[in-house]
């Protein structure tokens, strides 16, 4: 099971630092996260907060020129507000300079205000986002080709360089419910989110797809946090939690079904129950790899990325989590 980080480069108000020692410190930590054998680094994408990187693909070009081995991708990059053809292009040019370390993970997003700003309608955003997955697929392998749609008419067209993968490198899909899940799986990509029941709804739209299912296949996100003393800790990163959750506090999103509301506004108590029942796991190595036992057994499941650091968290408490990831989780998660 490959174990991956995701980098927000986060850099919220109450712990504040300048954006250039910030990104020369994630940049440091994802160098020395590779020195310890993490298998993968994903970026990820909003537009407008403080609390996210808003040009994934940009930091995915300083990371490959910055490592030789762990695997690049983004997690996930918002599918529907891209060009398609310029979107290939920059992957190949970064699959180009990583030498073949590029993962593509799509998503819908959710965030009304940046799908005003670039001028895409909501309700295109599905059909949107696959016409974006087939012409990225069709630049990448076809010497010269055309495309018809309803959203993009291109061609005849030669998109240059091509990726070093071949066919061409992984497309994943993101989804964060069971109806996303079952998207992907109708698509046919392998699905970017570790949970039992969107695993299920996956599964079951992947076979009634046609898909062979022996080609299924997740490696998704899971908050996870591994310290040596999590409970003694826990009173230091409770208000990192609590910030990290509540960073797109009333921000008008798009929930499944057409449904626009704003993000709620979560409480000290919700943090703590989000920890109660699972939904934050800050554990020990030993802990979470009984738990990432307990919640992959039967499933697909190749790998996961957790963050590198909750939103402000210390460096030292992030650096610690990732030697922790890399010395102790991963190899007991070897044979899993």
């Amino acid at each position: 099971m490959r174990v991956g980080l995701l980098y927000d480069f986060a850099n919220p108000s109450p712990w504040r630092r300048s954006a250039v020692e910030l990104y020369a410190k994630e940049l440091e930590q994802i160098q020395d996260a590779e020195r310890l054998g993490i298998d993968a680094v994903w970026v990820t994408e909003h537009h407008f907060v403080e609390s996210y990187i808003c040009s994934p693909l940009v930091a995915l070009a300083a990371i490959a020129a910055r490592t030789t081995t762990i695997r690049l991708g983004t997690a996930i990059l918002v599918a529907p507000l891209y060009h398609p053809v310029r979107l290939a292009e920059d992957l190949a040019v970064i699959d180009v300079i990583s030498n073949g370390r590029v993962e593509l993970g799509l998503g819908l997003g959710w965030s009304v205000d940046e799908y005003e700003c670039f001028g895409v309608e909501l309700a295109e955003r599905v059909s949107r986002m696959h016409e974006v997955l087939d012409v990225v697929r069709l630049a990448w392998t076809e010497d010269e080709f055309s495309f018809q749609g309803t959203h993009f008419d291109l061609g005849p067209l030669t998109v240059l360089p091509k990726p070093v993968q071949q066919p061409h490198p992984p497309i994943w899909g993101g989804a964060t419910s069971p109806e996303g899940a079952r998207r992907v799986g109708r698509w046919g990509l392998p699905l970017m989110w570790l949970d039992r029941e969107m695993s299920s709804s996956y599964l079951e739209a992947y076979r009634a797809a046609g898909h062979p299912l022996e080609e299924a296949e997740v490696d998704g996100y899971i908050n996870l946090f591994l310290c040596d003393d999590p409970d003694a800790m826990w009173p230091v990163v409770r208000e990192h939690y609590l910030y990290q959750t509540a960073r797109n506090t009333g921000r008008r999103a798009a929930f499944p079904g057409g449904r626009i509301a704003h993000r709620p506004v979560p409480t000290p108590a919700d943090i703590e129950q989000a920890r109660e029942s699972g939904a934050i796991l800050f554990l020990t190595p030993d802990q979470a790899a009984e738990e990432l036992r307990r919640r992959t057994r039967g499933l697909p499941v190749t790998g996961f990325l957790c963050h590198n650091r909750v939103c402000g968290m210390p460096d030292e408490l992030s650096d610690r989590h990732i030697e922790l990831l890399a010395t102790e989780l991963r190899p007991a998660l070897a044979t899993v």
